[in-house]
C-alpha cells in the first residue's frame, strides 16, 4: 500500500495540481463568504446581525431613500444605502421567522391535520395517508422547541458550498487514473500481480489507497472551509437548534448545530465511500485513461439527470444528490418503500447499501478478469490511408482516430444539442405579446410609436379602472370573475407592454428598437451560464484529444525515431496545425447549437441595428449587433485556440498523458464549473 501511495504523490506535477486545487477551493470559498451578491455578502450580514437598532436603522434608510437623498453617515457596511436597506430587511425577516417558529410549527401541524381530516391525503390505509401521519408525528416532537434568533450564515454557507465536492471528485479521478488505467496502458500491471488471486489483493490495496486518499482530501477540504467560515462569519453557539440556521426552519429533527454537523459528516463519509468504489469500478473497466475520463463524464451526466428526475427514488440513486446532506435535513420528505413510508435519510442509507456492493464487486471483477495490458491495435489501425507516406495524414489519423478526436467532436455536438433542448424555449403568451409590440414599434416613425405607447398605456389604465369599479360594487367572487373576464384577459399583455415601453423610451439618438428576447437569452445571465457549461465541455474534449499528442510519443519511444529521422520539426508543426483546426471545430460544436436553436425559436431581428438599443448591450453602444456577434465568436475561437496550445505545451513538457490530462481538466473543465457557483 505504501507503493500505491508513492504512485499518487511521487510526481511533482501531481503534487502541484493537488495543492493548487486545495488553494483554489479555499480562495473560492473565502470569496463566497465575502463577495457581495445582490448588494451585500454573508460577511456584511455577520457584522450587522446582533445590532439592537436594526429596525430603526431600516426605517431611517427607507425614509431617506423615499425623500430622494442618502444618509451622510459613512458607516454603512455595504457602502450603498439601497443595499444596506435590503440587508437590514433580510436580517429582520430571518429574526422574525425564528422568533415565530412556534406559530409556524402549529400552523404546519394544523395544515397537515386538516388535509388528513378532509381526505385530501387518501384513506387511512393508503400510503399517502400514512406518510402524512409519519410527517405529523415527526413535527409533533418539535412542539416544546423554542429557538431564539441567532446568526447562522456560517453554517448555511458552509453546508451549501459544493465547490469542495467537485474538487474532491477530481482528486478521486486523479487517484483512479494513476492507479488503474495508466498501469494497464504501460504494461506494468502484468508484472505486479500475474495471478487472479494476486490481482484481487492488489485491487483491495488500490481501493484502500483511494479510500484513505479520499478521506484525507475530504478532511483537508472541508476542514479548510469550516475554518474560513468560523473566522469570517462565525458559527455561533453549537448547542442551539438547527432550526435557527437559514434554510433549516422546516428541519423535522430535534438536532442541535453540532448534531447536524456530525450527522452531515457521517453521511458525507458514506457518500465518499460509495463514490470511491464507483471511481475504482469505472477506472478498472477502462482500458485507457481517456476511456476512464469519458466514463466518469458520462456517469456525472447520468447522476445529474437522475438528480433532476421526478421520481424520488431515482433522485436518491443520484450520487450528486447524495452528496448534499442539507437537502435531506432541510425538510421532511417521505418515500414509498413497498407501501411503507420511510424518511429520505433512511432512503439514503438504503441506496448507499445497494450501490456500494455493486460498485465494489463490479470493480473487483473488472480488475481481476480483464486483460492486464491494453491492446496496441484498434479496430481502425489497419486501414491503409497513407499513414507511413504522408506525415500530415499520419498525424491526422493519430489525432482523429487514435486519440478519438472525431468521436469526441460528435459527442460534444450531441451533448450541446441535448443541453440546449433541456432549456425552456417555448413561445409563451408573454413572448407573443412582446413580438406584437416589437413589430409595431419597428415599423413606425418616432411620433407614431410614442402615440401608440401612450394610447396603450391609457387603454390598460382604463381596463384597471373598470376592474376596480366592479370590485367595489360586486361582493360575489364568481360574478366578479365573469364581469371582469374580458378586462383581465386583455391585461395579460401589460407586462410585455411595460418592457417594450421601457426599452423604447430609453433609446438614444440614432438607436433603433429591436426585439430583445433572443439576444437576452444568448448574452444575458442565462446565456453566460450556458456558455460556461459549453466552455467546460469544450475544455474536456480538448483535454482528452490533445493530451496524448506529444506525451504518447515520449511514452512509446516514437520521439526518438522522429529525432533520428529529422522529422521532429515537421511533426510538431503538423500537430499544432491539426490542434488548431480541432480547437476551432470544437468551438463551433460547443457554441453554435445554442445560437441556432434560440435564433430559430425567437429570431435574430435587425442585426444591422446599433447594439445600444438593446438593454443587454448597453455597455457597447458603439457597435452594431452583428459586430457584437463577430467579437463574441472571435473571443471564443481565441479561447479555444489558447486552450489547445496550452494543452500541447503541457503535453510536450510533462511527457505524461495522464498528468497532462489532469492539469488540463483542472484548468479548463473544473474552473468554469466552479464559476457557475457565483
Amino acid at each position: 500500500m505504501r507503493y500505491e501511495w508513492k504512485k499518487l504523490l511521487q510526481r511533482r506535477p501531481i503534487r502541484l495540481v493537488l495543492i493548487g486545487l486545495f488553494l483554489l477551493n479555499a480562495t473560492l470559498f473565502y470569496a463566497r463568504c465575502t463577495v457581495r451578491s445582490g448588494g451585500f455578502s454573508p460577511a456584511d450580514a455577520a457584522k450587522k446581525y446582533d445590532r439592537a437598532d436594526l429596525a430603526a436603522e431600516a426605517a431611517q434608510l427607507e425614509a431617506c431613500l423615499q425623500a430622494g437623498g442618502c444618509p451622510e453617515d459613512s458607516g454603512l457596511v455595504t457602502g450603498d444605502a439601497a443595499a444596506e436597506l435590503a440587508l437590514d430587511r433580510a436580517l429582520l425577516a430571518e429574526k422574525e421567522a425564528v422568533a415565530q417558529y412556534p406559530d409556524y410549527l402549529r400552523s404546519l401541524l394544523a395544515e397537515i391535520k386538516a388535509r388528513l381530516q378532509a381526505g385530501f391525503s387518501g384513506k387511512p390505509g393508503d400510503w399517502e395517508y400514512r406518510a402524512q401521519k409519519a410527517v405529523l408525528a415527526r413535527y409533533q416532537r418539535l412542539l416544546p422547541l423554542r429557538p431564539s434568533p441567532s446568526f447562522g450564515e456560517g453554517i448555511a454557507v458552509f453546508s451549501g458550498w459544493f465547490g469542495s465536492d467537485m474538487i474532491l471528485l477530481l482528486a478521486l479521478l486523479t487517484a483512479g487514473l494513476l492507479l488503474f488505467p495508466e498501469e494497464r496502458t504501460s504494461g506494468t500491471l502484468l508484472l505486479l500481480r500475474s495471478t487472479r488471486y494476486g490481482r484481487g489483493r492488489l485491487f483491495l490495496q488500490k481501493l484502500t489507497t483511494m479510500l484513505s486518499f479520499g478521506f484525507c482530501a475530504l478532511i483537508l477540504l472541508y476542514g479548510t472551509d469550516a475554518a474560513i467560515s468560523a473566522v469570517v462569519l462565525g458559527f455561533g453557539s453549537l448547542a442551539r437548534p438547527i432550526q435557527t440556521v437559514p434554510g433549516f426552519l422546516s428541519c423535522p429533527a430535534p438536532l442541535t448545530v453540532i448534531g447536524y454537523i456530525c450527522m452531515a459528516g457521517l453521511e458525507k463519509l458514506l457518500w465518499l465511500t460509495v463514490t470511491v468504489c464507483a471511481a475504482a469500478f469505472l477506472c478498472a473497466w477502462a482500458r485507457r485513461p481517456m476511456h476512464a475520463v469519458l466514463f466518469a463524464a458520462g456517469a456525472s451526466l447520468l447522476s445529474i439527470f437522475l438528480g433532476s428526475a421526478r421520481l424520488p427514488w431515482l433522485q436518491c440513486l443520484s450520487l450528486s444528490t447524495q452528496s448534499d446532506p442539507s437537502r435531506r435535513w432541510s425538510a421532511c420528505r417521505m418515500l414509498n418503500l413497498f407501501g411503507l413510508p420511510i424518511s429520505e435519510q433512511t432512503a439514503f442509507l438504503l441506496c448507499c447499501g445497494l450501490l456500494l456492493p455493486c460498485f465494489l464487486f463490479g470493480g473487483w471483477f473488472a480488475f481481476c478478469r480483464r486483460d492486464t495490458v491494453t491492446p496496441s491495435r484498434g479496430p481502425l489501425s489497419g486501414l491503409p490511408i497513407g499513414r507511413h507516406t504522408c506525415l500530415g495524414r499520419h498525424e491526422a489519423r493519430k489525432l482523429l482516430l487514435g486519440s478519438g478526436g472525431a468521436v469526441l467532436l460528435l459527442l460534444l455536438l450531441a451533448a450541446e444539442y441535448g443541453l440546449c433542448m433541456q432549456l425552456p424555449h417555448q413561445v409563451t403568451d408573454y413572448e407573443r405579446y412582446l413580438r406584437g409590440y416589437s413589430a409595431e414599434l419597428s415599423s413606425g416613425s418616432d411620433e407614431e410609436n410614442r402615440a401608440f405607447l401612450d394610447a396603450e398605456a391609457a387603454r390598460f389604465a382604463k381596463l384597471q379602472e373598470e376592474i376596480d369599479f366592479y370590485e367595489a360594487r360586486c361582493s360575489d367572487f364568481s360574478e366578479l370573475q365573469a364581469l371582469t373576464a374580458k378586462q383581465r384577459r386583455e391585461l395579460k399583455a401589460q407586462p410585455a407592454f411595460e418592457q417594450a415601453d421601457t426599452q423604447y423610451r430609453s433609446l438614444r439618438p440614432g438607436e433603433l428598437y429591436v426585439h430583445p428576447t433572443a439576444y437576452q437569452r444568448l448574452f444575458g445571465p442565462q446565456g453566460i451560464q450556458n456558455d460556461l457549461w459549453s466552455t467546460a465541455l469544450l475544455g474536456l474534449v480538448l483535454s482528452l484529444a490533445l493530451s496524448p499528442c506529444f506525451a504518447r510519443e515520449q511514452e512509446t519511444g516514437v520521439l526518438t525515431l522522429q529525432k533520428t529521422a529529422g522529422a521532429l520539426g515537421r511533426a510538431t508543426r503538423s500537430k499544432r496545425h491539426l490542434a488548431a483546426g480541432l480547437a476551432l471545430s470544437a468551438a463551433i460544436a460547443a457554441y453554435l447549437p445554442q445560437m441556432a436553436i434560440i435564433g430559430g425559436t425567437y429570431g435574430l431581428a435587425r442585426l444591422y441595428a446599433p447594439a445600444g438599443g438593446l438593454p443587454v448591450f448597453s455597455a457597447v453602444p458603439g457597435l452594431r449587433i452583428w459586430q457584437v456577434f463577430v467579437v463574441a465568436w472571435l473571443a471564443r475561437f481565441a479561447l479555444s485556440a489558447a486552450e489547445a496550445l496550452m494543452i500541447l505545451a503541457l503535453s510536450k513538457r510533462l511527457r505524461s498523458t495522464v498528468v497532462t490530462m489532469l492539469i488540463s481538466m483542472a484548468l479548463f473543465v473544473l474552473l468554469p464549473i466552479l464559476l457557475l457557483l457565483f
